[in-house]
């Protein structure tokens, strides 16, 4: 029999599974490479230059805000967000904010004036093409998405996996999450799965697929009008972000 593999991929359908495999694994100050068009930092306002968050939009855990509540509860204490042309706030309607943001000057007194409570995080972001690998600390928290969005060409999926796989790595993660993220991407489940197949070989890791038991939260079947609107919402603050505007 062979020896049991010292890293691990964990095999996730969506990103928020991951803060569920944290709970079920207690894990505390992890490195976090992020790559992702999305940072899934809603609801986290950074302050620039100063190594701390402060949570200023509360709702239930979420795709989009799982790594607000890990940083909250300090299973992460260090977060690299790394994107392609297609990340960087111009693609999720729910990003991170920073204090200099335009629209984040009422928060950044609101959060002043009721002390709310700073979180450690020491968070940074870089680009795919300039991004040099793995710290030997870092764990890699990888979307599909990344390859597959729907926004992307799906002719290109293969190649970009391969481009990938190709990456000469200095270092390797013991620990690596990949989600599937079905709801945004091409339907590609042969590729993502030939993909975590070839991953699991590079990095020579086993590989544990998770499902967790999670909450039914209030809201998630909401009324067509609701849906609507925040379609509407969603598609006025992308533009206004892709103009630059915060």
């Amino acid at each position: 029999m062979d020896a049991q593999k010292s890293r691990k991929i964990v095999v996730l359908e969506a990103h928020d599974d991951l803060y569920y495999y944290w709970h079920d694994h207690p894990v505390s100050n992890i490195e976090l490479v992020h790559i992702d068009p999305h940072c899934d930092l809603h609801g986290a306002l950074i302050h620039t230059g100063k190594n701390y968050m402060v949570h200023t939009l509360k709702d239930h855990v979420h795709e989009g805000n799982f790594l607000t509540y890990a940083v909250k509860e300090g299973m992460v204490k260090s977060i690299k967000w790394v994107f392609d042309a297609y990340g960087n706030r111009l693609y999720d309607d729910t990003t991170v904010k920073f204090d200099t943001d335009f629209s984040s000057r009422l928060p950044v007194t609101k959060a002043k004036l009721n002390n709310l409570p700073q979180y450690p995080l020491h968070y940074s972001r870089v680009s795919y093409e300039n991004w040099d690998g793995f710290t030997p600390a870092e764990h890699l928290s990888l979307d599909w998405d990344f390859f597959a969005f729907q926004e992307k060409d799906e002719d290109n999926i293969e190649q970009e996996c391969k481009n990938f796989l190709q990456r000469e790595w200095k270092n390797i993660p013991d620990m690596t999450y990949i989600c599937y993220s079905h709801d945004y991407v091409h339907a590609s489940c042969v590729l993502f799965c030939d993909f975590v197949k070839k991953l699991s070989e590079q990095f020579d890791a086993e590989v544990e697929y998770y499902r967790p038991q999670k909450p039914d939260w209030p809201g998630h079947h909401s009324s067509v009008i609701t849906k609507i609107g925040g379609r509407v919402k969603s598609k006025t603050k992308l533009w206004l972000q892709r103009k630059g505007i915060h």
